[in-house]
């Protein structure tokens, strides 16, 4: 879960996790890269500078494999957009409520990232959840393993888009060091950071990866894939 702190968390970078990749990857609207390929797609770093958003009222192909069981007794289902991965980008800059953790498992290389959601996030978030609702809602036995109806399957549902006890909106993805790549503010690669400030802005692009079914729930879950940090201007810079 994400840890709601107000200081600059200190994280100890695995011994297996890797430096972000030198350039950043290209993408569409909504970003496609094959969802078997590696980190070798190359652009200029300016790719992340420009942009571009795909709003919900544009036509959407999200598919979802079939559900197959996790070792944690869970069911996941892969999530691909015209075959490929469904990557979207941010064009606006945004904060996180508090800073990234893993709590379940401190030694992990992943952390959950959450996000204040800009309305581009909600709009984007809440259409790719709507879509997902939709294709399970017509095949709930294929996802749910049982006959359910449209209220149940709704009933079941979580959101990433949530409100923390304390009143905070977010949004929550995962990162995991050595795949996450990380940008500076012009757009080029940073090593992986073990401080995070709480003052800074980011941009990010994110992948909806898969579909989760637990035993009274299911939801969505989404991978940070790259991470722009645009960090506080120091008032004592000539």
């Amino acid at each position: 879960m994400c840890h709601p702190r107000d200081s600059p968390l200190h994280w100890k970078r695995p011994s297996n996790a890797g430096i972000g990749s030198e350039s950043f990857p290209g993408t569409s609207s909504i970003g496609k890269r094959h969802p078997n390929a590696g980190g070798d797609l190359k652009t200029s770093a300016a790719a992340f500078r420009t942009p571009s958003f795909e709003t919900p009222v544009m036509k959407m192909t999200m598919e979802l494999a079939t559900p197959l069981a996790t070792a944690k007794g869970s069911k996941r289902a892969v999530i691909t957009k015209g075959g490929e991965e469904y990557l979207w980008k941010t064009t606006e800059q945004t904060k996180t409520p508090w800073l990234p953790s893993n709590l379940t498992d401190p030694e992990s290389n992943t952390l959950d990232f959450c996000f204040t959601p800009t309305p581009e996030i909600a709009e984007w978030v809440a259409a790719v959840e709507g879509e997902a609702l939709e294709i399970v809602t017509r095949d709930p036995k294929t996802y749910m393993g049982a006959q359910l109806s449209p209220e149940e399957v709704q009933a079941k549902f979580v959101s990433v888009l949530k409100t923390s006890a304390r009143g905070s909106p977010n949004f929550k993805t995962r990162g995991r060091f050595g795949h996450l790549r990380f940008w500076d503010a012009k757009g080029q690669p940073l090593k992986d950071p073990t401080v995070f400030a709480n003052d800074s802005q980011y941009q990010f692009v994110v992948k909806a990866s898969s579909l989760w079914v637990g035993n009274q729930t299911w939801g969505l879950a989404f991978d940070l894939q790259d991470l722009q940090i645009f960090t506080t201007t120091c008032p004592f810079k000539p």
